[in-house]
């Protein structure tokens, strides 16, 4: 007879504490010992928000569902067409910013445009600028509630990153995991 692998749910920091202007992203990092597959993610990582990133297996999901259903890890481009709130959407014009942020250690973040078309989000007529916050992401370190976090907090995008689509790539675990943004209109 086999015995059934079980899970256990991550010990989740609160994450860092937010100005009013700020977005979080949490990225939650899964190790294959907490989920022996991935229709077990979600026992691990309880109920995160559309816009924060799972990292399983080397890759980014994002929690989602349709109204009524149950909400399920939902694999990158993909899951950003059939599911827009999955998208980080941050907009200059309300002094937004972005804040990624994890227990675990990530490195290398960079940003560029993204070239996944969606519906929802629209590509202004504009050439995108190369990076849509003028400076590079720095990953620094500080503590929430005793808990050690990584964290990179943007400054305001630029104007000219208005209505484009943005990847952000980051590596964490030795794997390369590369979800979105959306600049959007004033």
């Amino acid at each position: 007879m086999q015995s059934s692998q079980s899970t256990a749910t991550l010990d989740l920091a609160d994450g860092p504490t937010l100005a009013d202007n700020e977005l979080g992203v949490h990225l939650i990092y899964v190790p294959k010992s907490c989920a022996h597959g991935l229709g077990q993610v979600m026992s691990c990582v309880g109920q995160p928000e559309p816009t924060d990133v799972v990292v399983y297996d080397g890759k980014p999901f994002h929690c989602a569902a349709l109204p009524g259903h149950r909400k399920g890890p939902q694999a990158h481009p993909r899951v950003h067409e059939d599911y827009p709130q999955t998208v980080l959407v941050v907009t200059g014009a309300k002094d937004q910013s972005a804040v990624w942020w994890s227990e675990t250690p990530f490195s290398n973040v960079t940003i560029g445009p993204s070239d996944h078309p969606n519906r929802f989000f629209p590509e202004a007529d504009t050439q995108a600028p190369k990076d849509p916050f003028g400076e590079p992401l720095q990953v620094n370190t500080e503590t929430s509630n005793g808990r050690l976090l990584y964290v990179v907090r943007s400054p305001v995008p630029i104007p000219g990153a208005v209505g484009h689509m943005y990847k952000i790539e980051f590596t964490m675990e030795g794997q390369q995991i590369d979800p979105d943004m959306y600049c959007g209109a004033p």
